[in-house]
């Protein structure tokens, strides 16, 4: 888990971002989603939070990346109680394939929903 925020990408032009390194070991994902996603609320005004969210994508890391982002987008909209979001939701999800065992080339993937 990242836990870096800063300014939204594309709100302005002359920002700078922070910037860091990570190692990401083969067959590992990587999720980026706008804030729409855990402070979606349920009919109760209960809040989805982080905690679900990071319990969201661990649980359905079997699936295909695809597969995966549409369930999260699913799941949040069950747990409001109706197809519609109060804020923008936005899910990427980049998925590191690593290095092939015969030498071929990495493969990193690439999948949005929102």
């Amino acid at each position: 888990e990242l836990n870096h925020a800063g300014l939204m990408l594309g709100v302005e032009r002359e920002v700078g971002y922070e910037t860091g390194r990570v190692c990401v070991a083969p067959r590992s994902k990587l999720f980026v989603y706008t804030d729409g996603l855990h402070e979606a609320t349920s009919p109760q005004d209960e809040q989805y939070g982080r905690t679900r969210t990071r319990e969201l994508f661990v649980g359905t890391a079997h699936l295909p990346l695809k597969e995966q982002l549409a369930a999260a987008v699913t799941q949040v909209r069950a747990f409001r109680g109706n197809n519609d979001f109060d804020d923008d939701v936005t899910v990427v999800g980049i998925a590191w394939d690593g290095v092939a065992e015969n030498g071929g080339s990495d493969r990193l993937t690439a999948q949005s929903r929102s």
